[in-house]
C-alpha cells in the first residue's frame, strides 16, 4: 500500500516539503509503476530545484534498475 500512497502524494500534495519527502523514498524503493508520478510532480514544480533534482534522481535510479 506504501506505492499506491506516495504516487498520490506525489501527484496531489501541495506541500513541497511533503513532496520532497516523498521523492527520497521512491528514489529508494520506487518502480516503474512510479514513473508517471514523478514525472507529474517535477512538471507540478517546475520552478523547485530541489524537487527536479530529486525527481530526477528517483528517475534515473528507477530506469537503472
Amino acid at each position: 500500500s506504501v506505492p499506491g500512497w506516495l504516487v498520490q502524494v506525489l501527484r496531489h500534495e501541495t506541500h513541497v516539503n511533503v513532496v520532497a519527502a516523498a521523492l527520497e523514498v521512491v528514489a529508494e524503493v520506487g518502480s516503474s509503476a512510479e514513473l508517471p508520478a514523478l514525472r507529474a510532480a517535477r512538471y507540478r514544480f517546475d520552478d523547485d530545484a530541489f524537487i527536479q533534482f530529486a525527481a530526477d534522481l528517483a528517475i534515473s535510479r528507477i530506469e537503472a534498475a
